[in-house]
């Protein structure tokens, strides 16, 4: 019963980790071969979305 719960823990964080990982590889991506052109007048435009992501689907305080 216990080992379950853990189980289940544990995976929840590892997604919760790996959307937080993906929206800033995405966000990264986006700048470097989308927004290239803009260099650097808005340099962390793409991030702000990243992070927000990341706080919504990562949890604000876990």
């Amino acid at each position: 019963m216990l080992n379950k719960s853990v189980n289940r823990i544990l995976l929840e964080m590892l997604q919760r980790i790996s959307i937080a990982i993906l929206a800033v590889l995405i966000a990264s991506l986006l700048r470097k071969f989308l927004l290239g052109s803009l260099e650097y007048k808005v340099v962390w435009i793409s991030f702000y979305p990243a992070v927000m992501a990341a706080a919504l689907f990562g949890g604000f305080f876990t």
